[in-house]
């Protein structure tokens, strides 16, 4: 089996009635929905994310300093593990014997160099479209020994039924969406487009659909979702329009958007209200004009003439000026949006064939490479955009072509080839000819510090992503809060305690979160997948091996007694108990008492741990006993009949002075019968971290429901004073450094984290592999459910090598 080079057009079209029951196509109608009208208030506030150090903002501004080159930002967007992912596909679907060695990233990179090489043309492309097979074909052919054949036709997924797939390709799809999503903020306006694939020129119809989600003012793609309508209706009973919105407004539910969507998908105004009650403003307007292109249009009949045609260098590179087709338009604005009408790309792909069902991860892959395209042309636009000089999509993709080429593609001569003579004019395209001829003293210059350009740039210590392997958002979240605990991070990196877990006969949770520690703060990544963190929590505890929603503050008391099983092992020694004893915190009137029997004091008790107090008084003969237990989390019950209420509210409830009677009377040793008995609870020993779950679910019998009490926390100075015995011990107010949030209700949630970083000293929002900025009044949210309180503010780690 060969492969074809096809132009793949992707024409704007309406919503198909059998997509969308009940609605029709027709004159555009203006109906919002009611953000109020089925469901409680969103769980939160509006926020705006941006990943800080060397993310882009939205809007044009931002800081002025280097950017990376357009290939740099393009295999960021496309995403490294997106990449490793389709190799491993490829290999795995690989004929015994029929390739001598495993596909790499840059073979499949090289691929895309070549794809690129055809352009990128806004709208519908007319007859410069038309020279795109060719121009990438004679690519093909001077770097055929360069281009594993089997790479594409692996990645087809020959052998694969149909549902496999679309499992795998809707995997890859996830990632990269959400790649869009961690570079750019888009704004208040987004817009939902719906378009049509074909393959110019060539016979067979293509039944697949592509939906974007866009910011309506830039045009950056935030979100894509590949589809065919039948599978979709197959495998639901909900409209197919209701299902893609779904897919692609999931990540910003909850947080005050408006969303355009064309008039064809109204469908009697049943949509507004299922999206109103998750924080997403419908608004429906007429975005589509023109005719469907689900029709196959062939190119004019008669050939390009020789003189616009692409000319070929001696390079065997094409002018971007000549094969660009980007309309007179000079407008930044609506150069910058003009994708959103349509483009023509090239797609290589298994052939001859007769539909263009099958390959679905193939087609899914140009069309992500298109996005990636798009999406990096856009935030470069944005932050090197002159006046009088309006960037231009097809100038980039040649611009970013030749880029690739001369990374991916050996011995490419671009020295002096046109395309290279006028990358330097480029906005935002890194000048590659001049850079790769000029040595590596300019690679030291370039880079700083004698770096590589190929380097990626360090991420700040800490702020790294975790990926979703499977559910497990509520892991992610309560992990993101622990290794943001500074001083339980610095004891983890400590050589020597690094080296006392090394030799643990069977550290169960201890050795996988050493490594989780050492990948988010020594290893300079963007995310990570706790995969093996993920197995531990399933191994150890079978109630988190399955796909339902569960409780992160359950797992979270799981977690610190594993950690603690594992560590008070290596402190069994005297040496080690007389340290204890000089570390543990004097703020108690049970100073001088021991932490616990001997050998069960560990890094989780010294930071985590904290004693109640229970005095019980018997009505009868006023006898006193008083008892002391310890915790490391405080359960704050929430009340249920107050729409607003305040954290200090809530440890009111807890801490008050409660009468048992009834069955619940106590023993009293005084009287020797069962008597009413007040019971009163105070703190006596304040931990270094406090945690406050905030009690949101409530079970009944079969009823069960989450309470959606607005709980006001405090950032700074959370005073326990009240609740502590005369006279109050030293510090006992307390600064907020990391919330876990959770969305939804019981059946169906999400969980999130706020942490505040010591090296950044500001907040961000972890949202699974995302991660971005957050402003100090936004981590005040509705959703809150546990909080993680510090004795004293984080300083900045003290760890080797940082």
């Amino acid at each position: 089996m060969a492969v074809e080079t096809w132009a793949l057009a992707v024409a704007e079209s309406q919503w198909a009635p059998e997509e969308c029951p009940g609605g029709g196509g027709g004159a555009p109608v203006s109906v919002t929905s009611d953000r109020d009208g089925l469901c409680a208030p969103g769980l939160f506030r509006s926020w705006k994310v941006v990943r800080p150090f060397a993310r882009v903002k939205s809007g044009p501004t931002g800081a002025r300093h280097r950017q990376p080159p357009a290939k740099e930002l393009f295999t960021e967007l496309l995403g490294r593990r997106t990449i490793e992912e389709l190799c491993r596909r490829a290999n795995a679907n690989a004929e015994p014997g029929e390739r001598p060695r495993a596909l790499r990233g840059p073979d499949l990179l090289a691929w895309v160099a070549v794809a690129l090489q055809g352009g990128l043309i806004p709208g519908p492309g007319g007859r410069k479209a038309a020279a795109m097979p060719a121009t990438v074909d004679r690519w093909r052919h001077r770097f055929e020994r360069s281009l594993p054949p089997g790479a594409l036709l692996n990645l087809s997924g020959r052998g694969e039924s149909a549902d496999d797939q679309w499992d795998a390709f809707h995997r890859l799809q996830g990632n990269i969406s959400q790649n869009f999503q961690t570079l750019y903020t888009p704004g208040e306006r987004l817009s939902v487009r719906k378009y049509a694939l074909s393959y110019r020129g060539h016979p067979a119809r293509c039944r697949l659909k592509l939906a974007l989600l866009c910011d309506a003012e830039t045009g950056y793609v935030c979100g894509f979702f590949l589809y065919s309508p039948d599978a979709l209706q197959s495998g639901s009973k909900s409209p197919v329009a209701e299902q893609v919105l779904h897919r692609l407004l999931r990540p910003y539910y909850h947080r005050g958007h408006r969303v355009q969507l064309d008039s064809s998908a109204h469908m009697e105004g049943r949509l507004g209200p299922v999206f109103s009650g998750l924080g997403v403003h419908l608004e429906f307007v007429s975005l589509w004009s023109g005719e469907d292109d689900d029709a196959v249009r062939p190119f004019p009949s008669s050939p390009p003439s020789p003189s616009p045609s692409p000319s070929l260098s001696p390079s065997g590179l094409g002018s971007p000026q000549q094969q660009g087709d980007c309309g007179t338009v000079e407008d930044p604005a609506a150069l910058l949006r003009a994708h959103l009408r349509g483009w023509v790309g090239v797609a290589l792909v298994p052939g001859p064939w007769e539909e263009c069902g099958p390959a679905v991860c193939l087609q899914g892959l140009w069309l992500a490479v298109h996005l990636a395209c798009i999406d990096a042309f856009v935030l470069r636009s944005l932050r090197s955009q002159e006046p009088g000089h309006p960037a231009h999509l097809c100038h980039f993709a040649h611009g970013l072509a030749t880029e690739l080429a001369v990374e991916y593609l050996p011995s490419t001569p671009l020295a002096t080839s046109p395309a290279a003579a006028s990358l330097a004019s480029l906005p935002g395209v890194q000048n590659t000819a001049a850079s790769s001829t000029a040595g590596p003293r300019a690679e030291e210059e370039e880079g700083g510090g004698g770096s590589s350009r190929r380097a990626s740039v360090v991420q700040c210590p800490g702020l790294c992503g975790l990926e979703n392997c499977g559910n497990s958002c509520y892991m992610n979240a309560v992990l993101q809060c622990l290794l943001c605990t500074v001083t339980l991070v610095e004891h983890f990196l400590n050589r020597q305690n690094r080296s006392d877990i090394a030799r643990l006969q069977s550290p169960a949770v201890a050795g996988p979160f050493l490594r989780l520690v050492e990948e988010v703060w020594l290893a300079g990544r963007d995310s990570w997948c706790p995969s093996e963190m993920k197995g531990v929590v399933c191994a150890l505890h079978p109630q988190f091996d399955n796909s339902c929603q569960q409780d992160a503050q359950e797992l979270l008391l799981f977690l610190l007694n594993g950690l603690h099983d594992d560590l008070k092992k290596k402190e069994d020694g005297p040496l080690e108990r007389e340290r204890e004893k000089k570390r543990e915190p004097v703020c108690s009137p049970e100073r001088g008492t021991s932490p616990g029997p001997p050998g069960e004091a560990s890094i989780v008790t010294r930071l985590f741990e904290g004693r109640l107090s229970y005095v019980t008084l018997c009505m009868q003969c006023s006898h006193q006993v008083q008892q002391s237990q310890v915790f490391t989390m405080l359960s704050l019950p929430v009340p249920n009949h107050l729409i607003k209420c305040s954290l200090q509210d809530c440890l009111a409830l807890f801490f008050q002075q409660s009468t048992l009677t009834h069955t619940e009377r106590m023993l009293c040793p005084e009287c020797g019968l069962r008597q009413d008995t007040a019971v009163h609870t105070t703190v006596v020993k304040h931990p270094d971290i406090l945690v406050l779950h905030l009690k949101r679910f409530e079970c009944r019998g079969n009823n069960k429901r989450k309470l959606k009490t607005n709980v006001v926390f405090p950032l700074e100075n959370l005073d326990l004073t009240p609740f502590t015995p005369s006279p109050s011990p030293p510090h006992t107010r307390y600064s907020l450094y990391s919330v876990v949030n959770h969305s939804g209700n019981l059946d169906m949630g999400h969980y999130t984290a706020y942490c505040h970083n010591a090296h950044t000293r500001s907040w961000h929002r972890f949202d699974d592999g995302a991660v971005g900025d957050v402003q100090d009044h936004l981590v005040q949210s509705l959703g809150a459910y546990i909080l993680f309180y510090s004795r004293e503010k984080f300083r900045r780690p003290r760890i080797l090598g940082l």
